[in-house]
């Protein structure tokens, strides 16, 4: 377990961030915990108070294989 968390810790602080939002926000979904609705960016919700929705959309992945070339990528 210490390994790992020195191998994470070599990773620059954006992209660890990065990494790990992107994890965050597109698991629950393929997990079908969550909606991919929430995430969607509307202008109307943003409106109303739902101010996540501007951030969270860039953040999800989708499923298959490019959002692993796209984790790969990061």
């Amino acid at each position: 377990m210490d390994q790992i968390y020195t191998e994470l810790l070599k990773i620059p602080p954006v992209t660890r961030t990065l990494l790990l939002s992107t994890c965050a926000v597109t698991l629950p979904c393929l997990l079908k915990l969550l909606s991919p609705y929430i995430f969607l960016f509307l202008p109307e919700l943003v409106l109303q108070g739902q101010v996540w929705r501007v951030a969270t959309s860039f953040l999800y992945g989708g499923a298959g294989l490019t959002f692993l070339f796209d984790l790969m990528t990061l």
